[in-house]
């Protein structure tokens, strides 16, 4: 009896300790889509995807105005996955919150996901990397880096 009351009170210190203000040095973005702890995931997930923080931070925020307007309909299945992340790092018995973990350790835990053996993880883990990827790629400013030059279409006309 006294271990299940520890076990619940530990939870709920986790859960509140959740919910404290965000770190200092966290962006002043305010989503539009997310709640502030799920976009902070998103943001961190997008970061490690893109291996890059600055280009992980942009990502998330045209991430977070896409799901407040034309993917509306999907913000509320992307908000499920990503509670999931956030709370269920390491799996259940390791109280750490996706979001506060370091890069590297964030990173770990993206790599282990992608490989897991249960599919709703590998789906979390491959939804958030295409997502981060093809939103960072889909800006004309990235296509240099990658050696695209640009689309074929209108180059006939424009003497190109």
């Amino acid at each position: 009896m006294l271990g299940g009351a520890l076990g619940a009170a530990a939870f709920v210190a986790w859960q509140v300790q959740g919910r404290l203000p965000a770190p200092a040095g966290t962006s002043a973005f305010r989503p539009a889509a997310f709640r502030p702890w799920q976009f902070r995931t998103l943001e961190r997930a997008c970061q490690v995807f893109l291996d890059d923080r600055e280009a992980g931070t942009t990502t998330a925020q045209v991430l977070d105005g896409y799901f407040a307007g034309s993917g509306a309909e999907q913000a509320a299945d992307l908000a499920l996955a990503l509670g999931v992340l956030e709370f269920l790092p390491a799996g259940a018995l390791s109280p750490r919150r996706f979001s506060r973990l370091s890069f590297e350790d964030a990173s770990t835990v993206l790599a282990r996901w992608e490989r897991s053996s249960l599919g709703v993880r590998r789906q979390i883990a491959k939804a958030l990397r295409d997502a981060a990827r093809f939103t960072w790629f889909a800006r004309e400013e990235t296509w240099a880096d990658m050696g695209y030059d640009g689309t074929w279409i209108g180059r006939a006309g424009s003497g190109g």
